[in-house]
C-alpha cells in the first residue's frame, strides 16, 4: 500500500547521459523515487486506494509488476530483498497460523495514513487485539 523508503539511496551519473531529453551530466547526485512510481495515476488505477486485485490477472493469478520497486531497481536493487521476502512469508505466516488479529471496539478507525519519520514511512498508531488460537 506504501512505500517504506519513499527515496531510493543516493548515486552519482557515471557519465554525461541523457533520458527522455533531459540532459543528466557526469557527476550529478540521481535519487530514485519509489513513492512517484508506486502513485502514478498513469501506471496505477486509483493508486491512493488498497486494492490487491490490481496484481492479479483476468484468472485470478498473481502478475508480476515491473512498476513495483519496494526493493528499489536496477543494479542498486536491495541485497536483501529474496531473505527479506522469505522471512516476512514465513514470519507473517507463522503469526496468522497461531494468532487472530481483531480491531479493538474502542480503537479509531483503520487509516492507511504513514508518519514519516527520517528515511522511512510508517504505520501511524493504532490498536489491535490478539487472540490465540486453540
Amino acid at each position: 500500500m506504501v512505500s517504506i523508503t519513499p527515496l531510493g539511496v543516493s548515486h552519482s551519473c557515471g557519465d554525461d547521459t541523457t533520458i527522455e531529453g533531459y540532459n543528466i551530466p557526469k557527476g550529478s547526485v540521481v535519487v530514485s523515487n519509489p513513492w512517484a512510481v508506486h502513485h502514478d495515476p498513469d501506471i496505477w488505477k486509483n493508486p491512493d486506494e488498497f486494492n490487491p486485485d490490481r496484481f492479479l490477472d483476468k484468472g485470478g493469478c498473481l502478475q508480476e509488476r515491473e512498476e513495483l520497486i519496494p526493493f528499489s531497481t536496477g543494479r542498486r536493487i536491495c541485497p536483501g530483498e529474496q531473505l527479506a521476502k522469505m522471512e516476512l512469508y514465513i514470519f507473517f505466516t507463522h503469526l496468522l497460523h497461531r494468532f487472530t488479529f481483531k480491531k479493538t471496539n474502542d480503537s479509531k478507525p483503520i487509516t492507511f495514513k504513514g508518519v514519516t519519520g527520517g528515511l522511512v514511512y510508517s504505520p501511524g498508531p493504532f490498536l489491535t487485539q490478539v487472540i490465540n488460537r486453540d
